[in-house]
């Protein structure tokens, strides 16, 4: 019986050819971004943080109870080391339009960031709440980074138990 020839892939000495460029992939910087309506802090600002201290110092004390904090717990905890968070407004229910202003400000950002979270959209109406995540969407489309939309009506919150 003939030998079977090898597959394309197994052949012994094969070299690529000189003009092969591998693909480029996109250098991740470890740095999450998290848009909140703190009720203190620098506002439509983005402010890297390091830690969930850092946090609090920065944005109130009552920061590291909100929503966005679990996320960073969460983002730390899985060895995230730096956060890029932007205050998007005042002391009241935050608005579809305060959130689209900080994804504005966070398009601007100087500093470098890899994915987008949004941990406190299930406060917005439908029609809002699909305002913002398409807005979300197109400034990390726009800036290869990755989006995660969070939508808590969905899911129980530990922060809320």
């Amino acid at each position: 019986m003939p030998a079977s020839p090898e597959p394309a892939s197994h052949k012994r000495n094969e070299r690529l050819p000189r003009d092969y460029e591998s693909p480029r992939l996109p250098k991740l910087e470890r740095v999450a971004a998290f848009v909140e309506n703190f009720p203190t802090g620098p506002r439509l600002r983005p402010t890297v943080i390091g830690s969930l201290n850092d946090l609090a110092r920065t944005f109130g004390h009552d920061a590291p109870r909100s929503r966005s904090a679990h996320g960073l717990r969460l983002w730390f905890g899985a060895g995230g080391q730096h956060a890029l968070v932007i205050r998007t407004g005042g002391p009241g229910p935050a608005l579809g339009s305060d959130f689209v202003l900080g994804l504005n400000a966070l398009s601007l950002a100087a500093e470098p960031w890899d994915f987008l979270c949004l941990t406190t959209l299930s406060r917005l109406d439908d029609y809002e709440f699909r305002i913002v995540a398409s807005h979300a969407r197109e400034v990390c489309a726009r800036q290869g980074r990755y989006a995660e939309i969070f939508d808590p009506r969905n899911l129980l919150s530990d922060i809320e138990r």
